[in-house]
């Protein structure tokens, strides 16, 4: 039997994003201070398809493209709605599911649709929906310090160092605890503060991850992105090599143990790049990226691992135990509730003071990313409305409308309630022509309603 939860439900997020799809292009953000956000799925859109196809053969792309990104943001609504129903007191269970007022908007703004008028969570750990956006736009600020790093007028260098500890079926919060303050004695450490001081240790970027194994249990790690001022990266790497010994006494200190070689690595750049390009992504979402960019680099590595994959031998990122658990597992179920309500309200990714400001990086919060960017009317059309207590009878179908919406707008989203209508009679406002249902589908009444002929059932 599973455990419940008490958490209570959080202030809730008004506004809901567009949907985006992952990865995608190494454009740069430079300049984002005027629009910070912007429309995510223009931005990384893949460049693919515009060297010399045929218009048959573009079409064929583009139309497998949107194919391939309808599947996965059902995958991701439907994931979404299994994390809701094993965490129904964490805010996850509202995302874009339960309207914030009266009515619910379908609305469409170029190539992509969303809803508006529901609540957005903002979860980058327990919700598939909003982690796909936050993740993105924290992979264009990495992408934009990458950049800026590289210039050879910086004089910085990029070092990835993974901290973790021997883990051995410990509780996951007790791991989480222990390691967080392991690595606050290592950067308050003489040696970390000096290399700090003297401006050899620029600044770095922190990201917590865990995913779990059959043989030893959850195992949480760091990955911290050091930005050191080197004549090369091999140079780079000798400057944080000290820390090593200085990372391990940090974990007895704090109750853990670890092995010089398994509890610190240090890697630059390329070879991070090389490493994950391998299994950084689901089959489809590798497929669909080679598309759009030639490898996957440390910007990938630092906010995606909601997509990694775990390696062999049993181990498993947290969105595979929830889909394990969604189809019925009952193990993974439970630690799926155990992951979200560990990891909820702690930071995914932290930069060190002043690194944003010094390479331009604006300061975006999670909720806010995955709100995304706000439109005005002259720039959404409005595809359809739905009163709240209809939206009800239509929102377990929401890539689907998502999808027809961006397909064929207003009339395709028509097609698709008349040709499968909802199983009672339901009211579905529209806007525009009318329209008639199949014999057995809406009531008479219901429909002059949803076409504005009649007064708005409340």
């Amino acid at each position: 039997m599973l455990w419940r939860t008490r958490l209570t439900p959080q202030n809730m997020v008004h506004r809901a994003p567009f949907d985006i799809d992952r990865g995608a292009a190494d454009t740069s953000n430079r300049g984002a201070s005027e629009a910070p956000l912007g429309n995510l799925r223009n931005t990384y859109a893949g460049r693919g398809g515009e060297n010399g196809e045929k218009p048959n053969e573009k079409r064929a792309i583009s139309a497998e493209k949107s194919r391939s990104k309808n599947a996965r943001r059902q995958d991701r609504m439907e994931l979404q709605r299994g994390a809701a129903a094993l965490t129904p007191n964490l805010r996850v269970a509202h995302c874009l599911w339960t309207p914030t007022g009266n009515q619910v908007d379908l609305l469409k703004r170029q190539d992509d649709a969303r809803f508006s008028g529901v609540q957005t969570c903002g979860s980058v750990w327990s919700c598939p929906c909003c982690s796909a956006r936050i993740s993105e736009v924290r992979r264009r600020e990495l992408r934009q310090l990458e950049e800026w790093a590289g210039s050879p007028r910086q004089g910085l260098r990029l070092v990835m160092m993974t901290l973790t500890a021997r883990h051995r079926s410990r509780p996951l919060r007790d791991m989480v605890d222990r390691l967080a303050k392991a690595k606050r004695r290592m950067q308050n450490r003489k040696a970390w503060q000096r290399l700090r001081q003297d401006g050899q240790l620029f600044g770095t970027v922190s990201v917590r991850e865990a995913t779990h194994g059959e043989a030893h249990g959850w195992h949480p790690h760091y990955h911290v992105l050091c930005l050191v001022r080197a004549d090369s990266d091999e140079a780079a790497q000798e400057l944080l090599e000290p820390m090593r010994a200085g990372w391990l006494d940090c974990l007895r200190k704090e109750g853990l143990t670890g092995t010089a070689r398994r509890a610190f690595d240090l890697q630059n750049g390329d070879a991070v790049s090389a490493y994950i390009s391998k299994h950084g992504r689901d089959e489809e979402d590798r497929k669909s990226a080679a598309e759009a960019r030639s490898a996957w680099g440390i910007s990938e590595e630092m906010t995606l691992g909601r997509n990694k994959r775990g390696k062999a031998g049993g181990s498993r990122s947290p969105w595979q135990i929830l889909r394990d658990g969604v189809s019925g597992d009952e193990a993974s179920a439970k630690l799926w509730q155990e992951y979200a309500l560990v990891m909820h309200g702690r930071r995914q990714q932290v930069w060190s003071n002043g690194l944003k400001l010094a390479c331009g990086v604006i300061d975006i919060e999670d909720e806010e990313a995955a709100e995304g960017e706000e439109f005005t009317e002259d720039q959404d059309e409005t595809i359809a409305t739905w009163s709240s207590a209809d939206w009800r009878r239509v929102r377990h179908r929401r890539a689907q409308l998502l999808a027809a919406a961006e397909r064929g707008g207003r009339e395709e989203v028509r097609r698709v309630l008349v040709e499968d209508p909802p199983d009672d009679e339901d009211l579905i406002e529209h806007d525009g022509a009318e329209w008639q249902p199949r014999p057995g589908g809406l009531a008479a009444r219901a429909l002059d309603q949803a076409l504005g002929r009649g007064t708005p059932c409340q």
